[in-house]
């Protein structure tokens, strides 16, 4: 893994919750948790994020986080990442407090869109993610492929469901 543990915690995180995450030998970088209970699979505690480009040498102050700096497409994700201690959350904001995505594009295998509640979009909209839950694995590996930092895979290898 290229990203260090931070802080475990099995405390369900909820809508608005700024977290943390770290690139080894790198600054953190911020995400936020932008929905509860996604529809793109059926268990109740998937999330939708945003890991964003913008980073800082601390956790705290929290920067502006604008969805026009998204590191990688929204991603729908479960506690994992929190509980394995990869994200660590370090603010709260109300969600209304929070620049969203007008609409959030997630890319099925049979190359169909859809929205994070299952209904279908027209057409792709940027940027667009997978309409798959994805493993702290998969995360780090996104993470990785665009920050630049080389990953090696395993025998681990990340998959989504």
């Amino acid at each position: 893994m290229n990203l260090e543990i931070l802080h475990r915690s099995r405390k369900r995180v909820v809508p608005g919750d700024v977290f943390v995450f770290r690139p080894k030998g790198r600054d953190y970088y911020f995400g936020c948790v932008v929905m509860v209970g996604t529809k793109v699979i059926s268990l109740p505690d998937n999330k939708l994020i945003y890991l964003y480009d913008i980073h800082a040498p601390g956790k705290l102050p929290v920067p502006d986080l604008d969805p026009k700096r998204l590191l990688v497409p929204p991603i729908v994700i479960n506690n994992l990442p929190w509980s394995r201690g990869y994200f660590e959350v370090v603010e709260h904001r109300a969600l209304s407090d929070i620049a969203l995505l007008k609409t959030h594009c997630l890319r099925r295998s049979n190359g169909r869109y859809f929205n994070e509640l299952g209904e279908e979009l027209p057409h792709r909209i940027e940027p667009c993610g997978d309409f798959a839950l994805d493993s702290f694995r998969t995360i780090d590996c996104s993470v990785s492929e665009a920050l630049g930092i080389p990953w090696k895979p395993d025998e681990d290898a990340p998959t989504r469901l």
